[in-house]
Order: C-alpha cells, then structure tokens, then sequence
C-alpha cells in the first residue's frame, strides 16, 4: 500500500495518496485497539477463573472470603466494561505491542484492586454502614454492585493523578 501511495503521489495524484495513507494509518491504530481489548478481555476471564477456582478448591463459603472473591471479580468486570465503552477516546501507538498488552492487561487489574478497596472501606465501616443492618443477600448485593462501579471507574485515578500534575499543585519552587 505504501508503495502505491509513493507511485500516486509521484505522479501528482496527492489526494489518492493521502486517502491510502489514511487507510493504512486507520488499519494500524485498529489493530492495536483490537490487541488492547483482547488482552483485557483474556485477563478478565483468567482472572475470573483463577478466583472461582480458589472460591471452589478451597472451600471456602464463609461470607467474608466470597465478598472477597466477589468485589474482585466484580471490579474486574466493571474495568472490562468501561475499557470497552471508552475504547474509541483512547490512542494507541500500534507499533509498542508490549505497552499495548500491559494497558489492557492493568486496567483489569487497577478495577479489581478498586473493587477490593472499596471492599476493605465496607469492612472497615467507612462506607455504607447503612446496610449493615440490612439481610445478607442485600448486603452482597449492594457490596457487589459498588465494587462494580468503583471497577467502572478504574479511568478516573490516572485521569485524576494527571489533572493534578498538570495543575501544577504537587510542583515545588526550587
């Protein structure tokens, strides 16, 4: 395609270059999209497994280990949705394959350990002490649901962090 693009524009046909540069450049951001969402998605079911499993072998059914196992599988999927939904606002260079793998495979990773925080808040009685008293089906459900979101939300740390460093807050006079 290259070439053919180097042969249109030769012969003063720009426009037709330009349209098969556009392509080729579409192709390869694409590509590199596919590989982020693959590598997010494959890191979500690993994951997933690896935690039913421990939940199943060990044998553990006490309440506290299945909300364990529950808010990181849930902040896992909430990352996974929201890596899908906000696919199209992120740039990616096709040609750092490994910063790609490691992209997708973080944010499943950052949405589960934020399910998980927002797990030990619960326990620790920061957040919703309201359903505390509540029936332990709601209880997991309300736990499961905020660790959903608080996966959900796995973009607004570093989005969080950047804002404040380009504010210029944390920067010291020298």
């Amino acid at each position: 395609m290259m070439a053919i693009a180097w042969k249109d524009c030769f012969f003063d046909n720009c426009e037709d270059a330009k349209n098969i540069l556009e392509s080729l450049i579409n192709t390869l951001l694409s590509q590199g999209k596919k590989t982020y969402i693959r590598w997010a998605l494959f890191t979500f079911l690993i994951s997933t497994i690896i935690l039913l499993l421990m939940l199943h072998l060990l044998k553990f059914h006490k309440p506290n280990f299945t909300y364990f196992i529950g808010t990181l599988i849930m902040g896992g999927l909430g990352a996974l949705i929201s890596v899908l939904i906000k696919i199209k606002d992120v740039f990616i260079n096709p040609h750092d394959r490994p910063i790609i793998i490691l992209s997708g495979f973080s944010r499943i990773l950052i949405g589960s350990a934020a399910g998980l925080i927002f797990y030990f808040a619960y326990k620790a009685n920061i957040l919703l002490s309201f359903i505390q008293d509540a029936a332990a089906e709601q209880q997991l459900y309300y736990v499961l649901l905020m660790a959903f979101v608080s996966g959900f939300s796995e973009r607004a740390i570093p989005e969080f962090t950047s804002k404040l460093n380009e504010s210029g807050l944390f920067i010291k006079d020298k």
